[in-house]
């Protein structure tokens, strides 16, 4: 692993805080499964660090860390889909959903899948790696607990059972996505997601004219 000043790290590129290194596991949509919570236990085991904090978009941070983090944990996490095991891409994998995805009565779609879809395009285009950390995508499913004022770079609400509004990060860094007036069909959530990643590395009012 190298060692990063970024205040997003990941866990390939720890940074160095007061009390030693830390770093972060990815946690798309902030759903975990059974064995990847076990996965995620046995870590702290091995690294000797007591607990994870979780991060505003449902992340689980490390922090504490006075060593690497060994490779057959590496392995571990990678086959429990935990992490990436391109160490370009890990780092942008910060995919925001509503905490009730999927199980609220009230949405008008269950973005759990697209939060999957949308994990396996970053793991499988490796280009995107030249994007910040800080970059992230979030699905709402129009239900009762929205996530439209995160700052999402990229935020696809949902207005029909099966369209999606689209919202950028036009503004400054911190400040909530607006409307760009795009409507989105279920089937082109991903790709239409995959046309303006690429303008996030120059800038959020890039992405809108890419949009529009």
């Amino acid at each position: 692993m190298s060692v990063t000043r970024s205040i997003c790290p990941d866990i390939y590129h720890p940074a160095v805080a007061r009390d030693g290194l830390l770093t972060r596991l990815r946690i798309p949509g902030g759903i975990l499964t059974g064995a990847q919570c076990f996965a995620a236990a046995s870590l702290l085991h091995a690294t000797g660090v007591e607990y994870f904090q979780v991060t505003n978009r449902a992340n689980l941070q490390i922090r504490g860390l006075d060593a690497d983090i060994l490779p057959e944990d590496l392995q571990t996490l990678i086959a429990e889909k935990l992490i990436s095991a391109d160490t370009a891409v890990d780092g942008i994998r910060n995919i925001m959903a509503s905490p009730l995805a999927g199980i609220d009565r009230t949405e008008l779609i269950d973005v759990r899948p697209l939060v999957r879809a949308w994990d396996e395009y970053l793991i499988a285009h490796p280009e995107l790696g030249v994007l910040s950390n800080k970059f992230s995508v979030g699905f709402d499913g129009g239900g009762s607990v929205s996530i439209l004022d995160r700052p999402n770079d990229i935020t696809l609400l949902a207005i029909a059972d099966r369209e999606f509004l689209l919202h950028l990060a036009l503004g400054e860094r911190g400040e909530a996505p607006v409307s760009v007036g795009v409507r989105v069909g279920l089937g082109g959530a991903v790709r239409w997601s995959g046309s303006i990643a690429p303008a996030g590395a120059l800038g959020g009012r890039h992405a809108g004219r890419v949009a529009q």
